[in-house]
């Protein structure tokens, strides 16, 4: 007994299985007898019997075959070969799946087998569909027919327009060659009902660029066909004319464009595109464009103005963009759009803020618009901070001091406000004699324009006689030289900042003033002792505390050297001038710098000579009750009178020039001597 396969080939050895009394069995010849077994084929070679079991020869069969043998032509007796079909060990067959793409609204044929062969453990034996599972009504979608024909191997899919985008598996029973049920196996088929693309969701520009722009939308269903790529259309924004078409391979692109700026506008068109076709367009909302952000502003500066900013920037270049057409300026975070016609040249940008508070630093922000979409515009800014200020206000200046001793003056200031900057400096200027105005022209403080600027100093000269400059920490300063006599000199202060001067008013002062005039003296003639008559000075009305006072003579001319006086004082003691004059004389007040007013009037206006009553040798002997003397008092030659007496009595003249006897006294007596001199009379007394 042989056992074979469904399908298998086995070569049996007839020499080995036949017994002859030759020992050489290559005489041995071999033949079929009889016909061969259904489902078996066979055949000789040589010693060897061929037998090939049929595919489809079903196990558990059982036949024999019967071979004759002949030795040297003698037949011997004939054997018979048992054989058996048992189960096939080839793998069961494995039908590969199938995808059948069912497009909408057509009939689309299926062949299950197509694809199978590598699957099929018979090769030479083609897999028979037995049934197919799952093509009622019932199991399929609406708007899905599908119809075997009659091997049930071919599929007539049938999509009706509207049925839905969906996969719908069948399943399908194959046997092999053996049609062994055992051996039985299930296939499936996918029916895929496909469509173009659905349009795409949410389109939308993300971005632009110097001749591009950049898409963003959502992938529409792909209706069972994968989504190849999409179509990016650009339409003219008028009459709606394609410009340019480009393609993208994802739901993020960037789009060439036809050029930068407004001018350029086109309508976006987007279309997903799968093997079944393009989907239905859909356009952005509104004309898009590429362009180029201008740069941030070169030069940008904030000039100080009184109470603002000027706001000056060099102009932005379009480039490759379209041209700039606005500047927004935030000052202090207010926001104003300026048209770039109104507000640049060729050269030079300028905008003039809103009020702003002095002294405070205020941030200034400058950003060129052109014509890119203002949604997407990541627009470009140079910032700087400015402070605004204005010419400063100008403190009060006190009234100068003098000080007529050292011939120096101080002048001093309240501090300037410097109306929102600081304050770098004052010159403090000495006016020439007289000048009472505030300077002008070469000789007045300026500052350059436009601030913040530098200072012009002011120069000597004109109406400035001389100049100090002192920085902002100073409040006064001293002036030395300004001792002319009765000059009025004038001064004026100047402060400055950075946006220009500004002065005081001029105040004046006369540092040494000429002593007032003597208006009156009061003086008398009175007693200096016993024997000197003189003229004492009471008083001086008018000048100043320090006086001199000088001798005239009798034609009005001064004698000898001033001589300085508290204003009172005996003449004889300040002037020495001969008895038997009458002492006259002039007084004038005088500084403590030295220099002296006029002189007053001569005084006394009449005759009162001052006189001396000294008598050389004078003596009184009381033996003999004479005065006696010498000579006459040295009143240069004026007559004297003598006479004597005691006690109350009249007394009588002297007898001789040198000597007066007293008659009537007696001893112990008090008794005088009377000496007149331009009737003046003075009196000695003795006992």
């Amino acid at each position: 007994m042989i056992d074979f396969e469904p399908g298998q080939e086995k070569a049996i050895d007839l020499e080995r299985l036949t017994s002859s009394a030759d020992a050489d069995a290559s005489d041995l010849e071999f033949r079929v007898v009889g016909p061969v077994p259904e489902g078996f084929d066979a055949g000789l070679d040589g010693g060897d019997l061929v037998v090939r079991t049929d595919a489809s020869t079903a196990q558990g069969t059982r036949r024999s075959i019967t071979i004759g043998v002949a030795d040297g032509g003698i037949e011997g007796t004939p054997g018979r070969i048992d054989l058996r079909v048992v189960p096939s060990t080839r793998p069961l067959a494995q039908p590969a799946p199938d995808l059948a793409v069912a497009p909408r609204g057509r009939t689309t044929t299926v062949d299950v087998l197509e694809n199978d062969a590598a699957g099929n453990p018979f090769p030479n034996s083609p897999l028979r569909v037995l049934r197919v599972r799952g093509v009622d009504a019932e199991s399929l979608p609406p708007g899905l027919r599908v119809v075997p024909d009659d091997d049930r191997a071919t599929l007539a899919v049938t999509v009706e327009p509207g049925a839905d985008p969906v996969n719908t598996t069948l399943q399908y029973q194959v046997a092999d060659a053996t049609d062994d049920s055992s051996r039985y196996a299930w296939g499936t088929v996918t029916i895929s009902v496909q469509d173009r693309p659905e349009p795409v969701t949410e389109a939308r520009l993300t971005a632009f660029r110097d001749g591009e722009i950049d898409l963003a939308f959502g992938a529409g269903a792909a209706n069972n066909s994968p989504i190849e790529g999409y179509r990016i259309s650009l339409l003219d924004a008028g009459d709606g004319t394609e410009l340019s078409a480009s393609e993208c391979a994802a739901t993020t692109c960037t789009v060439p464009t036809t050029g930068n700026g407004p001018a350029s506008a086109a309508v976006v068109r987007i279309q997903a595109r799968n093997a079944i076709g393009l989907s239905h367009p859909v356009d952005l909302p509104e004309p898009v464009w590429s362009d180029v952000i201008p740069p941030p502003a070169a030069g940008l500066r904030a000039l100080p103005l009184d109470g603002r900013l000027r706001v000056e920037w060099s102009p932005v270049p379009s480039g490759s963009g379209s041209p700039v057409e606005t500047y927004a300026v935030w000052v202090a975070g207010s926001p104003v759009e300026v048209p770039a016609s109104r507000a640049c040249t060729a050269s030079l940008c300028t905008f003039d803020s809103q009020d702003l508070a002095n002294g405070s630093t205020v941030a200034v922000t400058v950003s060129a618009r052109n014509g890119a979409l203002p949604a997407l515009a990541a627009w470009t800014e140079a910032t700087t901070t400015g402070t605004p200020f204005g010419v400063p206000f100008a403190g009060a200046m006190n009234d100068p001091v003098p000080n007529p001793a050292a011939g120096s003056v101080v002048v001093s200031w309240s501090a300037f406000d410097g109306n929102g900057d600081a304050i770098d400096g004052y010159f403090v200027q000495r006016l020439v004699e007289g000048e009472t105005a505030v300077p002008t022209g070469a000789q007045a403080c300026t500052v350059t324009r436009p601030a913040p600027g530098s200072v012009v100093a002011p120069t000597v000269g004109g109406t400035v006689a001389e100049m100090v400059h002192v920085g902002p920490g100073t409040a006064s300063v001293a002036f030395t030289g300004t001792d002319a006599q009765s000059a009025r000199y004038g001064f004026v202060v100047w402060g400055y900042n950075r946006a220009g001067c500004v002065s005081t008013e001029v105040k004046t002062t006369v540092v040494r003033p000429a002593p007032d005039a003597i208006s009156d003296v009061r003086s008398g003639m009175g007693w200096l002792g016993p024997e000197t008559w003189d003229r004492h000075i009471d008083g001086v009305v008018g000048g100043t505390r320090r006086l001199q006072v000088i001798a005239v003579d009798g034609s009005g001319a001064r004698v000898g050297s001033p001589r300085d006086f508290s204003g009172s004082g005996w003449l004889r003691q300040l002037l020495d001038r001969p008895f038997g004059q009458t002492a006259r004389f002039q007084v004038r007040a005088c500084t403590v710098w030295g220099t002296c007013g006029p002189w007053s009037e001569t005084f006394p206006s009449g005759e009162s000579p001052s006189l001396t009553f000294a008598l050389p040798g004078r003596a009184y002997d009381p033996a003999t009750r004479t005065w006696s003397w010498t000579a006459d008092p040295a009143n240069g030659g004026l007559p004297v009178e003598y006479r004597c007496g005691s006690r109350d009595d009249a007394g009588r003249p002297a007898q001789s020039s040198t000597s007066c006897t007293v008659e009537n006294g007696r001893p112990g007596d008090a008794v005088w001597l009377d000496v007149e001199v331009a009737g003046v009379t003075a009196r000695f007394e003795a006992r």
